[in-house]
């Protein structure tokens, strides 16, 4: 039994490249068969002159790739045909050099990010920052040291920031304090030139449900300062500039001078040692602060603190509920309602965020009529009051 012959098909050639002929392809039976780094293209027309077309393409793209290699050295040709032999077709040597140059940075840019941590903590060290604020900055920095020291700050993306936030076992409120951490450190990195981005921006918040600040009602800040009055007098003008000039608890209030407070321009002055972001700025004082402070007033010395007397007076007001705060978002929910500006509320608190911002988070706190009554809120007796001095906390 004879075998049939296989037919042969057409071949012409144009550039050097050929075109093949298959009678059996009705729709496309120009085929173009092409070997480009040892790989068979075989691509079909549907007429002659659309295979020479591509074929003419093709061959000019094969001159200008052959001239390229023949301005390589025999080195660079044999180091390319080494590095095809590592990569064994999994990638090609362009991927491999780009994969190369994204993750591989020289001089001032290849900084490891353990170098680039140590600056910026040096940086706000320099800044006069408050041993609390470095203390908490070393702390939330040196777990980003721990996943990615040795690596260029410029190398690392957001998929390395979304698995190392995923890592660590913290809830929502702590891991986002450790985004901001990071954002700030790739600011940092962009200002230098170690990174041209700052992928900590595309880390998505915690999306915890927003906790309202608590404030005191009128009634409440009333008997917390009558408390204050019967009980510990000596802590009336702590609680009376708390609650209506808003001072920050523990650095502003709690280290607030009497020389600071200018009875004849009606305001307090916060010093820069003592504001968070060490600027000064001046608060008004309302008429009925200067009606609490003027019977406790002195000429220096800082306005008294004490732990026992505070709890004291704290639990004398039956008040069910406190934090830290209370009276600083008790100032600002009053005045932003009495006065309906953002932006005068912000400046009176030294608040550094966006007024908007702070709109939205106290407009809802309190009424006109409830601001009003706030305001108004004044000791029942005006004379001077003299206490022995109490011995220091």
């Amino acid at each position: 039994m004879s075998r049939k012959k296989k037919l042969k098909m057409p071949v012409t050639r144009e550039s050097g490249i050929p075109i093949r002929f298959l009678p059996h392809r009705k729709k496309k039976p120009w085929m173009l068969d092409v070997y480009k780094n040892g790989v068979r293209t075989r691509t079909c027309f549907a007429s002659q002159e659309e295979a020479q077309q591509a074929a003419m393409r093709e061959a000019g793209n094969l001159v200008s790739e052959g001239m390229q290699a023949l301005a390589l050295s025999r080195e660079q040709r044999r180091d390319a045909a080494r590095a095809l032999g590592i990569l064994n077709g999994t990638a090609t040597l362009e991927a491999a050099a780009d994969f190369l140059m994204r993750h591989s940075v020289a001089g001032e840019a290849g900084k490891p990010v353990r170098d680039v941590v140590a600056d910026f903590l040096q940086a706000k060290r320099g800044a006069n920052r408050r041993p609390g604020t470095l203390k908490d900055s070393e702390s939330r920095l040196g777990c980003f040291v721990a996943a990615f020291g040795d690596r260029p700050l410029g190398t690392i993306t957001l998929l390395d920031l979304e698995r190392w936030l995923a890592g660590l076992k913290v809830g929502p409120v702590t891991r986002d304090h450790y985004r901001r951490y990071a954002v700030s450190l790739f600011k940092y990195g962009q200002r230098r030139g170690l990174c041209d981005r700052n992928p900590a921006l595309g880390l998505a918040k915690s999306g915890r449900d927003e906790k309202m600040p608590a404030i005191l009602m009128p009634k409440q800040a009333q008997k917390l300062l009558e408390a204050a009055q019967t009980h510990a007098p000596e802590m009336v003008p702590y609680f009376a500039v708390g609650l209506f000039a808003g001072l920050r608890p523990m650095n502003e209030l709690g280290r607030l001078d009497w020389r600071n407070i200018d009875f004849k321009g009606k305001s307090i002055m916060v010093d820069p040692a003592t504001a968070k972001r060490r600027r000064s700025r001046f608060v008004k004082m309302s008429t009925n602060l200067r009606a609490w402070l003027t019977p406790y007033r002195q000429t220096s010395g800082t306005v008294f603190y004490s732990r026992r007397l505070f709890r004291k007076v704290v639990d004398k007001a039956e008040l069910a509920t406190w934090s830290p705060d209370v009276m600083r978002h008790t100032f600002a929910s009053y005045h932003l309602a009495a006065h309906g500006d953002a932006n005068a509320t912000a400046l009176q608190l030294g608040h550094a965020g966006a007024p908007g911002v702070l709109f939205d988070h106290y407009r809802a706190l309190a009424k006109p009529k409830d601001a009003r009554a706030f305001w108004k809120i004044k000791p029942k007796a005006a004379q001077v009051i003299h206490f022995p001095k109490p011995a220091t906390a």
